[in-house]
């Protein structure tokens, strides 16, 4: 989570001693916006998009913190509870947010948890299967990854609203070509990770051999060689893991070089609920000019303009976020619906004219 700047200003301030009435009615506050008010540039826009919210402009049963910083605009909402001398005060953190990334070109694998060691080490790109559209409009696209089948992502349960200075998709087709050299890049990270553990097992062994030769570890020359034994038997082990790797990793090659044009650029399909394709070399990938299963996605590269100043916006995600695990009572049920509610009446339209 990156630094973020906040500042104190209370638009409503209930008295929060002696109220009656259910905890979701009692008039609430906004803290966080600057002395005067209001914020500038594109926070400032942002902010009066999102209070177009009439939940989020009157807030009842819970406290909106904003917090803004680099690249984010983030909202923050506390309930309230009844502490254990009658007092009404908010919650110590915040059950749910509203969150608006500006230029998030990194979101889908670095903010929404959809991540891999391909996409950063060896820069494959992370394959997304089973992207619905859901309430899209002129300003955005709503995506949901909640019946995502692989890594889900932290926020697997709730909705992204997309919005596109330009009219770039966000995603493009993953070409069957692309999967392959997908598949080789995960082999190619095992072996290197297991090349890595063998080379420190490699250290290990030497260094306990130096010490069988200290008079310090006479009494325990027994557990060192011991240790000794176990590493390389380790090693043994490690390295014959690394040979079906090389084995499909030639087979996937070999695959890719006599791949016609057509193929290569064809959309991949996985086929992962059946398990049809599970023990395949390919893993889960149906076979060419067939469409079992679902095609697979990734985020399109031409989306940014890299060579636009990083202040200039591009693109914007919108996300909501509620606490939905154990205890149920640290996000109540109508601060839930008050989270959705602030996301889908954001004015989307107004966001959408700040990147223009």
């Amino acid at each position: 989570m990156k630094t973020l700047f906040f500042f104190t200003f209370l638009l409503v301030t209930p008295a929060l001693h002696a109220q009656t009435g259910n905890l979701s009615e009692i008039p609430g506050k906004i803290t966080g916006l600057p002395a005067n008010g209001t914020f500038k540039g594109i926070s400032g826009k942002i902010f009066e998009a999102a209070r177009a919210s009439k939940t989020l402009a009157r807030p009842a049963g819970f406290e909106a913190g904003i917090y803004t910083g680099a690249g984010i605009f983030e909202i923050l909402l506390f309930n309230y509870t009844v502490d254990k001398t009658g007092s009404i005060k908010k919650v110590d953190e915040a059950p749910a947010n509203i969150r608006i990334y500006l230029n998030p070109k990194d979101f889908f694998t670095r903010n929404a948890g959809f991540f891999d060691d391909y996409d950063e080490k060896l820069k494959i790109p992370h394959p997304f299967q089973r992207i619905p559209a859901g309430d899209s409009t002129a300003d955005y696209v709503e995506y949901s990854f909640k019946n995502y089948p692989f890594n889900a992502g932290t926020d697997r349960d709730f909705a992204f609203r997309v919005l596109r200075g330009n009219n770039k998709p966000v995603f493009i087709p993953f070409t069957r070509k692309e999967y392959v050299q997908y598949l080789i890049a995960k082999e190619q990270l095992n072996i290197k990770n297991n090349e890595k553990s063998i080379a420190e097992l490699k250290k290990d062994i030497l260094q306990s051999q130096k010490n069988l030769k200290e008079p310090v570890y006479k009494d325990i020359q027994k557990t060192i060689e011991d240790g000794i034994r176990s590493m390389g038997n380790n090693i043994s082990k490690i390295q014959a893991e690394i040979v079906p790797c090389t084995e499909r990793i030639s087979k996937y090659k070999d695959l890719v070089s006599k791949m016609s044009p057509g193929e290569a650029q064809a959309v991949a399909y996985v086929d992962v609920e059946s398990h049809k394709y599970v023990n395949s070399d390919l893993q889960y990938l149906v076979p060419y000019g067939r469409k079992e299963g679902w095609p697979l996605y990734i985020v399109n590269p031409d989306y940014y303009d890299p060579t636009q100043p990083p202040s200039k916006p591009q693109a914007m995600i919108v996300t909501y976020w509620y606490w939905n695990g154990s205890p149920q009572e640290f996000c109540p049920d109508f601060l839930k619906e008050r989270t959705k509610e602030i996301f889908e009446s954001i004015d989307y339209h107004k966001l959408k004219e700040s990147l223009e």
